[in-house]
């Protein structure tokens, strides 16, 4: 048997110190409370193993009640997390260092975490594109690509997208980043601050109904919402951005439903399946919740204040499909990291474990474990949205 400290494992500065036992003969893990560490590490992302969770009260179904503070402290923290991985090669974002204020510090993390954070950008990124080349393959050049980013963040899809010149020249791709006030005041802040960010906004850049806090152009848009508020939501997407519910929209939340309540999700999921024509999500979350080591980590956010209101909904891959198809939607297939790891080129993935030293190779297959993808799409059989495969 031996001790591994995994504190740097995940991004949440709200967690008690533990360690994971590792017991070879059993394959089995263990998480043991330790003594507080002198400064903590926090939530966007993170890892578990298999038991019983809490079951939820029906007052936390009801209520959403998490501070906001908390959860944009989550965005903070995975920002700065996901930049170190950038500096130290694991891809490529030359616009990230642009969103991410250069005052803020943080603990470096083990190379598991950057690992996971490779996996989760780089498996989301080929499901958007695999959702592009769909949708020009079936409509042609003048097709629309709407993408909302649910929960946005600092996250540079729209940069990244519009920095390649050849999928500019075959069509329009509208990006909506959706997020909480402070987190889009800053990031409108930064996108205003750096020319390389501007020059790559296409048409006429206009403040929106919150000065200094939202902002419009030809094919990007950046508005403030409580995603937990599906009417205000629907008003920004269809009245301020005027989103065109006829053309093939994909959904994107990472770490995001997670923190809202059963029955709101259901209302967002609900609204997106009966409002637009041809849609598609991706929804990058935790699974196998209802384990051991996710009871402590459970428990030590809703300590805090970060309650994982929905955690329910996220206790298996089928849950986690059935979230969707519950909702009007009519496809839905989920995966865990490590299968989804499969799908990423094999020599990109050799050039990443050279970067660092993977210690306990088996850890980081049960913590990929305990993260998922679901692809879910109404409509788009036309297009073959059915036809995309996570693995």
């Amino acid at each position: 048997m031996e001790s591994i400290d995994c504190r740097s494992f995940f991004p949440f500065s709200k967690l008690p110190h533990f360690r994971i036992q590792t017991f070879h003969s059993q394959n089995t893990f263990h998480a043991v409370k330790m003594d507080p560490p002198a400064t903590t590490p926090h939530p966007r992302n993170m890892p578990r193993t298999n038991s019983q969770s809490p079951a939820l009260t029906p007052e936390s179904d009801t209520v959403n009640s998490i501070p906001d503070e908390n959860i944009i402290q989550t965005n903070e923290e995975a920002s700065l997390c996901k930049l170190d991985a950038v500096k130290l090669g694991y891809w490529q974002d030359p616009y990230l260092p642009m969103m991410v204020h250069g005052s803020l510090r943080h603990e470096r993390k083990a190379p598991d975490m950057y690992k996971g954070y490779y996996a989760r950008v780089k498996c989301v990124e080929r499901l958007v594109l695999q959702f592009i080349a769909a949708v020009r393959r079936a409509r042609g050049p003048d097709a629309v690509v709407q993408i909302v980013n649910l929960g946005a963040g600092y996250d540079t899809l729209y940069w990244r997208l519009h920095a390649n010149a050849e999928l500019v020249r075959q069509g329009k791709m509208r990006v909506v980043d959706l997020d909480l006030l402070p987190v889009t005041t800053k990031k409108c802040h930064f996108i205003r601050g750096h020319k390389q960010l501007m020059d790559l906004l296409i048409g006429e850049v206009r403040d929106g109904e919150v000065a200094h806090g939202e902002l419009h152009s030809d094919e990007y848009d950046l508005i403030s919402s409580d995603i937990r508020d599906t009417l205000q939501i629907e008003r920004k997407l269809m009245d301020n951005c005027k989103l065109d519910p006829k053309q093939p929209t994909l959904f994107i939340a990472e770490c995001v439903l997670i923190y809202m309540s059963t029955g709101s999700t259901k209302q967002l999921l609900s609204w997106i399946a009966k409002t637009f024509h041809t849609a598609a999500f991706i929804n990058y979350e935790q699974v196998h919740m209802d384990d051991h080591f996710g009871q402590i980590m459970f428990d030590a956010l809703k300590a805090q204040g970060c309650l994982l209101a929905d955690a329910d909904s996220c206790k298996s891959l089928e849950m986690h499909e059935q979230r969707f198809l519950k909702t009007g939607w009519d496809g839905a297939q989920a995966a865990d990291m490590n299968q989804m790891c499969g799908s990423l080129p094999q020599a990109d993935v050799d050039r990443v474990d050279r970067i660092a030293m993977i210690d306990e190779p088996e850890v980081l297959r049960q913590l990929f474990a305990h993260y998922s993808i679901t692809w879910a799409q109404k409509g788009g059989a036309d297009i073959g949205l059915d036809k995309i495969r996570l693995v």
